[in-house]
């Protein structure tokens, strides 16, 4: 019932990842489960259990899954309080000087668009999925400005008639904060402009055809191979680029909007902890 309140009211990702938490981590302990037993000892229980059957189950995950019980006992009349276990941030790993300097001189270039896109991300924060869905009308290159609205992504195929396990969506972007303008740097503009072509096709490829985020990865990760970079998740463009605004006097509203976060409590956490060089630095302004 919860499930079907939720359809037509969240992404079909966000269902796609609720269908799957309770296929997979609520149903199997509760569908025997009289809704007169569910107190404070069966939800103790109930942790105890994923534990102890998902070793390497994380606290974000485990939160996630409370946090959709918790709903569900709810709409169920079910007066029990849960407790959602809190989730500390991983520390944010940025790419250091050095490796940016090699990753710079492999992507900007103008023969390879691929490339191409990975060096955009590292100066506009653009996530892997939002990059793959970029078409050039979403690019207005007079103005320099890259409107964001929609992001690739592989989710569960819930089509039971379908022998594809997954599918790719082109969706709307991940929250309505993430749908935001960014000005294009001008180093970038030149380069961008001899990818142009119609406005309907996918910048990345330049085609009407996407690529979709896993092989972009893919490519990714052979870039810092073969340029001798540490193993990063892609991700890391991403953060680079935060920290290097912050390093530049971004003030946390700005890039939050550039981020594109739903919160700016989000941007402080993750970014506005700078480095000791760079506090040092500040302190040295004092009179």
């Amino acid at each position: 019932m919860w499930l079907e309140n939720k359809k037509h009211s969240v992404k079909e990702s966000t269902y796609c990842y609720y269908y799957s938490l309770i296929k997979n981590h609520i149903i199997p302990f509760f569908n025997k489960v009289s809704c007169k037993r569910i107190d404070e000892i069966i939800i103790n229980e109930y942790i105890n259990v994923i534990y102890s059957k998902n070793k390497k189950i994380s606290k974000k995950t485990l939160k996630d899954i409370l946090v959709v019980l918790r709903q569900i006992i709810k709409l169920a009349n079910i007066k029990v309080d849960i407790s959602l276990p809190k989730v500390t941030r991983k520390e944010v790993k940025i790419l250091s000087y050095e490796e940016q300097l090699k990753f710079e001189k492999s992507t900007n270039v103008c023969n390879d668009v691929c490339k191409f896109c990975m060096y955009l991300c590292l100066y506009t924060g653009l996530r892997i999925g939002e990059v793959c869905a970029l078409k050039w009308k979403d690019i207005d290159l007079e103005n320099r400005l890259i409107y964001v609205s929609k992001t690739l992504i592989r989710i569960k195929n819930l089509n039971d008639n379908s022998h594809a396990k997954t599918k790719v969506i082109l969706s709307d972007a991940k929250t309505d904060n993430s749908m935001r303008v960014i000005p294009i740097p001008k180093k970038i503009i030149y380069t961008l402009k001899t990818y142009k072509t119609f406005d309907e096709l996918f910048l990345i490829t330049g085609t009407n055809k996407y690529m979709e985020p896993r092989l972009l990865y893919n490519k990714f990760k052979k870039l810092l191979k073969e340029i001798g970079v540490d193993n990063y998740k892609f991700h890391v463009l991403r953060h680079t680029f935060a920290s290097n605004c912050i390093k530049n006097g971004f003030d946390p509203k700005t890039l939050s909007e550039l981020l594109g976060h739903s919160d700016i409590r989000l941007t402080l956490s993750l970014y506005v902890h700078s480095d000791i060089e760079f506090k040092r630095c500040m302190m040295e302004k004092l009179l």
